[in-house]
């Protein structure tokens, strides 16, 4: 299984990130900030991708987002189109 998990450099979504990948899952990411984060370096080292931009191809990932991002984002809405499992981490 793959998870796409959106705004992953925040705290809970990067400690989720790595649970998932310890249990052997593919995770992917996106975040809408670039900028150097603390969480970003664990990720990076455990080979977790981070795209900050639409670039990333979905096909049948279960996606996570961070309530930190509106419903309406982008990202959320692609996920949506595509009919892809959307999930809101509380």
């Amino acid at each position: 299984m793959k998870y796409y998990l959106l705004g992953i450099k925040g705290s809970g979504m990067s400690a989720l990130a790595l649970i998932l990948n310890d249990l052997k899952y593919k995770v992917i990411g996106y975040d809408d900030d670039d900028s150097p984060k603390y969480t970003e370096e664990l990720l990076i080292n455990r080979g977790i991708k981070i795209y900050y931009d639409q670039s990333y191809s979905l096909t049948d990932e279960v996606v996570i987002y961070s309530p930190a991002l509106a419903n309406l984002h982008p990202e959320i809405r692609r996920t949506q189109a595509k009919g892809l499992k959307i999930l809101l981490y509380l």
